[in-house]
């Protein structure tokens, strides 16, 4: 199987066929996607996002008063608090990465 680049308005053929691994843009598709082990990679990235959800979903459990203190804006405190309130302001992205990755390898 072959990879042809095309004019997608007027069908025109743009390169000439080339395999599917001859490019580096086609092998960090394939880390990103498969992380280069196939079937055991598209696995893995199935898996390893169910852990860390776990583990995000406990952490939060376990600490309730987080969500208390999370839009808490605190201007006088010192440098250790600032980096604290920066972590808790991490954790809502990396969870809906997380929950999008597992969506994507059903």
């Amino acid at each position: 199987m072959d990879k042809t680049i095309f004019d997608q308005y007027t069908g025109e053929i743009l390169s000439t066929p080339v395999g599917l691994s001859d490019n580096l843009t086609d092998w960090l598709l394939g880390l990103h996607f498969k992380l280069l082990l196939e079937k055991n990679g598209i696995f893995l990235g199935a898996i390893v996002p169910c852990l860390l959800l776990f583990l995000d979903i406990s952490g939060m459990v376990l600490y309730r008063k987080f969500w208390l203190y999370i839009f808490t804006l605190q201007l006088k405190a010192a440098t250790r608090v600032f980096l604290v309130i920066s972590i808790k302001w991490s954790i809502l992205p990396l969870l809906i990465v997380k929950v999008d990755r597992i969506k994507a390898s059903e």
